[in-house]
């Protein structure tokens, strides 16, 4: 093995740059900026321990998954970081790190700017709140292909956001009978995210569809905006902006399809796994997928299954951190035919061993709301390979939402006397 010497000021501020900036800014999710060289050299014990478990830059994804936008380090790049953290000097203090590139620089200024008229706060302490804004959007814009999102100064306090295309204006009745900018509450009508717009994750304030890709705004609709915040221990104001990119005419397109369970009941001190599949009904091109999953999910596996039940995996994440969440883009959409079947295995550890168990000693924990509240949902982004065959996928899911709506009111029905007398046994202690 030869040694190689520690790399220059100047490619470690690039690596640096290409990495750890995109989070690593002022006002950005990460509690502290790299500005400079010297940013990084004085906190030189905290990089080097997080290099050294594998914790940043925050993969997820497998190495192996064809997912865009992975800014992950080969173990060259770790160990060469490494070696210059030893050895760095204060004469480098200065280099300057250059912010990330723009993902979206290539699509040239955004085609329509929107933000909210008022800023709400959040709560300084309390439960976590999911806050929704509303955006009409002009009759001009008939199709998305790009946005992001800046949820405004409290912008450190959002775990995640999900983005609804309200083709009805429902969710205005929910808006006009709350006085606050917005209104608290989940955006979701019922099980039903046909009009999914796309998810914001900590981590990456945007999405982009692949080229050729739409998202269809009907016109009149509006775009809602569900900011899911988490006290900080002091006021959070959030006023969300949004930059919009509209799409060609010819544009094919997509849609949001959700699969998963609500039927949760994971025990304590045990592992459980979670599946659910659904089979496409259409052919189609799968562009990315949206994992939904909290507090004591470990693993989360998305394959694809053929006639012969022979099995694609095409995301695997081996240490789920719901701080990271996203919307994973594959770097070319995923062709799924008719009759295939889409599967998503969730496993959640909820025993000590956890290195992210928030209960200890461990808790039940159920579909809800609250300290013990776990998901096990995927987005799917799919783009029927018929433009003809939009409203057919549409009315599958939509059969599938009353589907697992059913099964959701019947558990939960089954199971209300056993969550009584666990709240009840809680209150006790």
């Amino acid at each position: 093995m030869i040694d190689l010497p520690p790399p220059t000021a100047a490619e470690v501020a690039t690596l640096v740059s290409t990495t750890c900036r995109s989070c690593h800014v002022a006002g950005g999710v990460a509690p502290f900026a790299f500005d400079t060289l010297g940013d990084l050299r004085r906190r030189s014990g905290v990089v080097e321990a997080v290099l050294a478990e594998h914790l940043m830059p925050p993969r997820l994804a497998h190495e192996r998954d064809t997912i865009s936008g992975v800014r992950a380090l080969s173990e060259a790049e770790r160990q060469s970081l490494l070696g210059w953290l030893t050895v760095a000097e204060p004469t480098s203090d200065e280099t300057p790190v250059q912010e990330a590139v723009d993902p979206l620089a290539a699509l040239g200024e955004p085609d329509l700017v929107l933000r909210a008229e008022a800023a709400w706060s959040l709560p300084r302490e309390g439960e976590d709140r999911t806050h929704c804004f509303r955006f009409p959007l002009p009759k001009t814009m008939t199709g998305i292909r790009a946005w992001h999102l800046d949820p405004g100064p409290g912008r450190a306090a959002v775990h995640h956001a999900g983005f609804l295309v309200d083709e009805e204006g429902v969710l205005r009745l929910w808006d006009d009978g709350d006085p606050a900018p917005g209104w608290s509450g989940h955006a979701a009508i019922g099980f039903r995210e046909a009009g999914h717009a796309g998810v914001w994750g900590a981590a990456q304030g945007y999405e982009r569809l692949a080229d050729g890709f739409t998202r269809p705004v009907p016109s009149g609709a509006e775009l809602v905006v569900a900011l899911h915040a988490v006290p900080t221990g002091k006021p959070e104001p959030l006023q969300p902006t949004l930059k919009l990119w509209s799409s060609p005419p010819e544009a094919q397109p997509v849609t949001g399809v959700l699969i998963g369970s609500l039927c949760l009941d994971l025990p304590p001190n045990k592992v459980s796994v979670v599946e659910d599949e659904w089979m496409v009904p259409v052919d189609v091109a799968m562009l990315s997928v949206a994992p939904r999953a909290w507090r004591i999910c470990r693993k989360i596996e998305v394959s694809i299954l053929n006639w012969k039940d022979e099995v694609r995996k095409v995301l695997s994440i081996n240490e789920w951190d719901s701080h990271w969440r996203r919307a994973f883009a594959f770097e070319e959409p995923i062709a799924v035919e008719s009759g295939q079947r889409i599967r998503v295995r969730f496993t959640y550890d909820n025993t000590e061993s956890h290195p992210r168990q928030p209960e200890v000693p461990p808790r039940r924990f159920v579909v809800g709301h609250g300290e013990t509240y776990e998901e096990a949902l995927l987005m799917l982004t799919l783009a029927p390979k018929e433009a003809a065959d939009l409203t057919l996928l549409r009315e599958a899911h939509d059969d599938l939402v009353l589907q697992r709506g059913d099964e959701y009111r019947d558990w939960w029905a089954n199971t209300a006397s056993q969550r009584g007398l666990e709240r009840q046994e809680r209150q006790e202690r």
